[in-house]
């Protein structure tokens, strides 16, 4: 089988290298910038794996032989979904995709605002020295977090700001309410979450 990967940006894709033409299939890599540049590279492609490349309808009706679309990472936006569904092309993600390092990376920004890092820092390039913060915010042990959005990363963001001590208060309609209490999280109506929240954490899909 001719398998596609469109584009990536890893140091290498030995390991993918490794398993594929070591199972005595042929690699075809690329860094697909454009639908045309898809469309060009997958048309007899057995399995189609993407990162960021658009794979639209327009390269998914050049197929001709294709038996999965794969996606690195866990949004499928680049995706045309209906197009692949049409075309009985099973589309397929990692759902557990760096789920601790983004939730890492939101308390990482959320203590940099709460901390006010990027105005301090800016003032002691000026040479300007102050033991106050610019802003009188409250500590993160009195402070409300907001998350739009519970799914699996924002779980994670919970855990990590109850550990500062944070109140935390969740809105998502796709969640059931025993998943928001049994992570010790408030479940609020989105309006309650521009009302009461100090800080407010988006983990929504584009919709």
């Amino acid at each position: 089988m001719k398998i596609v990967i469109t584009d990536w940006n890893f140091p290498n894709i030995n390991i993918e290298r490794k398993i594929i033409e070591g199972a005595g299939h042929t690699l075809v890599d690329a860094q697909c910038k454009t639908e045309d540049e898809v469309t060009a590279i997958v048309k007899d492609a057995a399995i189609v794996i993407t990162q960021w490349a658009p794979v639209k309808a327009k390269a998914i009706a050049a197929m001709q032989n294709c038996k999965g679309i794969i996606r690195y990472g866990i949004g499928l936006d680049n995706i045309d979904l209906d197009a692949a569904k049409n075309k009985n092309i099973p589309v397929a993600n990692i759902p557990d995709y760096c789920l601790n390092e983004v939730a890492d990376h939101t308390m990482a920004l959320l203590l940099a605002a709460q901390r006010q890092i990027i105005p301090i820092w800016e003032k002691v390039r000026k040479g300007e020295w102050q033991i106050t913060a610019p802003k009188n915010l409250p500590p993160l042990r009195m402070s409300i977090l907001g998350l739009i959005g519970f799914g699996r990363i924002a779980q994670r963001v919970a855990l990590r700001a109850q550990a500062f001590g944070m109140k935390v208060l969740a809105y998502d309609p796709m969640i059931k309410k025993n998943k928001f209490t049994s992570f010790n999280v408030e479940p609020v109506h989105i309006n309650d979450i521009w009302e009461k929240s100090d800080i407010i954490s988006l983990h929504c899909p584009l919709l």
